[in-house]
């Protein structure tokens, strides 16, 4: 099995409204902070969904390529 990390990122939300983010053709794991909040922050998905992001809102992540399986011959 073969996984490249394609990238790694991390936003911080500069402007409140909502934000469409539409399902993507890749893997990967995010995290999400509401502002002001303590401790970590926590898993969301990568189906289509729309952000409610509010000024200080943080993001983060890693997109990984397809999970390829091959042969051990």
């Amino acid at each position: 099995m073969v996984v490249t990390i394609q990238c790694i990122w991390h936003a911080i939300v500069v402007s409140e409204g909502e934000y469409e983010d539409p399902s993507k053709e890749t893997w990967g794991l995010a995290f999400m902070k509401r502002a002001g909040a303590s401790g970590i922050g926590r898993p969301f998905s990568f189906g289509h969904r729309v952000l409610d992001s509010k000024i200080g809102d943080e993001y983060w992540g890693e997109v990984t390529s397809a999970i390829t399986a091959t042969p051990l011959c």
